[in-house]
C-alpha cells in the first residue's frame, strides 16, 4: 500500500516536472525542495485536467487508463531529461547553528505530528468527508465523474455539489493506484500540501534572507493552529493556501526580478487554485485588482500585454470548470438566492455582526492576535511597490470575504454559525502571505540581509 501511494505521487510529480520544463528554461533558479513542491502542485492540476478529459470521452478510470493517458507527456518529458539532464540549484549546505537546529526540530515536529494524525484514522470531521471525501468515493466507485456529484445530498447526491473537484479527483486518483478506498491516505494527501506550502514559503524567503530568519518565519507559519488543524484532518483550505501563496509570492518575485517565468508560474497556480475552491476565483480577482491599483497609482511599469496574460491565463485554465458547472445548472456561487426579495439581501443589520466576527480573530490570543497585530503595525512602515502589491492583495481579499458573507443567502443565526465555523480556516488561506509581507516590511525597516544565501 505505501509503495502504491508513493508511485501515485511519483506520477503526479513527474507530470508537473515535464510541464515545468516547458514553462521555465533554466530550472537552476529553483532549489530542490522548491522544485519538488512546484512540480507536485502543477502535477495535481495536470491529473485533474486529464481526468476531466477522460470523463468527457467516457473513458473509465483505472490505473491502466490513467497511465496510458499520461504516457505521451511522460515520454516527451523523459526524452527531454535525457537530452538536457535534470537540473536544479545545488545550494552548498552548511552546518546549522544551535538556534537553526532548534527551529528545524520544531518545524519537523509539527510536520510529523500532522502526518501521524492524518494517517491515524479515517475522516473524523464532517466537512472533510461530506464535501470532499464522499465525492472522491463516488468517483472511485463509479470509475468516473458521476452525475451524483452534482446532485443535492437530499436526492442521493453530495454536499455542496457546486464546489470544484481538484481535491476529490486527486483523492480518487490515489485510491485507484492503491486499489481501494483508504481514507487516511486522502488525509495524508492534504498533509502533503502543508509540507509543500512550508517548502515554498521557506525557499522564497531564502532568496532574500539568511537561513536563520527564513527558518524563524517558517516556524511561525508551521505553528499557526488553524492551518495545522486543517492539514491534519483533510480540509482543502491547505491546498488552497498552497496555490494562492505560491501564485502571489511568485508575482512578488516577478516584480523584484522582472523574470517572466515567475509571472507565468504565478498565472498557472492562480488557475489551478480556482479548480481547488470557489474562493480561488475571488483571490484571482484580488490579484488582478491589486495590479490595476498599482498601475493606476503608477507604482509599477506593467504592460497591458502582461495584464491581459494575468487575466487570460488563469481564466483559460478555469474556463472548462465554468462551462462544466453551467452545464450542470450551477450559474453562481450559491449567491443567486441573495437577490430573492423574500430574503432581503441588503439588510444592513448583517454588517456589524460580520465585522465583529472578523475582528474577533485579531484579539484572540490563542491563535491569530500576534499575526494580525504585527501585520497592522508593519503597515505603518514605508513601502516598496512589490510589498504594496502584497498589502493590496491582503486588503482586497479581506474585503471580498466580507462582501461574500454579507450577501450570503442565509438567515442571521445560520450565517453567524457558518462564519464562526469557517472564518479561521478561511483566513488561514492568506496567512502565509501576511507573514511574508511582515517579513519583507521588517527587512525594509531594519535593513536585514537581502543577499541571496548560498547554503
Amino acid at each position: 500500500m505505501p509503495l502504491r501511494f508513493l508511485f501515485a505521487l511519483l506520477t503526479i510529480t513527474a507530470s508537473g516536472y515535464w510541464l515545468l520544463t516547458f514553462i521555465v528554461k533554466d530550472l537552476k533558479k529553483f532549489s530542490l525542495y522548491e522544485l519538488i513542491a512546484l512540480t507536485f502542485g502543477i502535477g495535481c492540476g495536470i491529473i485533474n485536467f486529464q481526468m476531466g478529459i477522460m470523463s468527457l470521452l467516457k473513458i473509465k478510470f483505472s490505473i491502466g487508463s490513467l497511465l496510458l493517458f499520461q504516457s505521451p507527456l511522460h515520454i516527451i518529458g523523459v526524452s527531454r531529461v535525457f537530452k538536457k539532464g535534470f537540473s536544479y540549484n545545488e545550494f552548498k549546505i552548511t552546518k546549522p547553528s544551535a538556534m537553526e537546529t532548534v527551529l528545524l526540530f520544531l518545524i519537523l515536529f509539527t510536520v510529523i505530528s500532522v502526518i501521524l494524525e492524518a494517517i491515524s484514522m479515517p475522516f473524523a470531521v464532517w466537512d472533510s468527508w461530506s464535501v470532499w471525501g464522499y465525492k472522491a468515493t463516488i468517483i472511485f466507485s463509479q470509475r468516473g465523474i458521476d452525475q451524483r456529484i452534482f446532485q443535492d445530498f437530499r436526492t442521493g447526491g453530495s454536499y455542496n455539489p457546486h464546489y470544484p473537484l481538484l481535491f476529490p479527483l486527486s483523492e480518487a486518483y490515489i485510491w485507484f493506484f492503491q486499489g481501494s478506498i483508504h481514507e487516511p491516505s486522502a488525509k495524508l494527501f492534504s498533509a502533503l500540501f502543508f509540507i509543500a506550502l512550508l517548502a515554498i514559503f521557506y525557499c522564497l524567503l531564502r532568496k532574500v534572507f539568511k537561513r536563520l530568519f527564513a527558518l524563524g518565519f517558517t516556524f511561525l507559519l508551521s505553528s499557526l493552529s488553524p492551518l495545522v488543524h486543517s492539514a491534519s484532518i483533510g480540509y482543502v483550505d491547505v491546498p488552497m493556501a498552497f496555490y494562492i501563496t505560491t501564485a502571489v509570492l511568485y508575482l512578488w518575485l516577478y516584480l523584484r526580478d522582472a523574470d517572466f517565468s515567475y509571472f507565468l508560474l504565478a498565472c498557472l497556480f492562480l488557475g489551478i487554485g480556482m479548480w481547488t475552491k470557489n474562493e480561488g476565483a475571488s483571490q484571482w480577482i484580488a490579484v488582478v485588482a491589486s495590479f490595476l491599483l498599482l498601475m493606476w497609482r503608477k507604482k509599477i511599469a506593467f504592460s497591458r500585454k502582461n495584464l491581459f496574460y494575468l487575466i487570460a491565463i488563469p481564466l483559460a485554465i478555469y474556463l472548462p470548470w465554468i462551462i462544466f458547472r453551467i452545464s450542470k445548472g450551477f450559474w453562481a456561487l450559491k449567491l443567486g438566492d441573495a437577490f430573492d426579495e423574500k430574503f432581503r439581501w441588503g439588510e444592513m443589520g448583517r454588517l456589524p455582526m460580520i465585522l465583529t466576527l472578523f475582528i474577533q480573530p485579531v484579539v484572540d490570543v490563542r491563535s491569530w492576535s500576534l499575526l494580525w497585530l504585527v501585520f497592522v503595525m508593519t503597515i505603518l512602515l514605508s513601502f516598496k511597490a512589490r510589498n504594496l502589491f502584497l498589502l493590496y492583495f491582503i486588503a482586497l481579499q479581506s474585503v471580498l470575504y466580507v462582501v461574500v458573507y454579507f450577501f450570503w443567502p442565509q438567515p442571521m443565526p445560520t450565517l453567524q454559525w457558518n462564519i464562526g465555523n469557517s472564518l479561521s480556516r478561511t483566513l488561514s488561506e492568506i496567512a502565509p502571505i501576511v507573514l511574508f509581507f511582515i517579513a519583507q516590511q521588517l527587512r525594509e525597516r531594519f535593513m536585514l540581509s537581502s543577499e541571496t544565501a548560498k547554503e
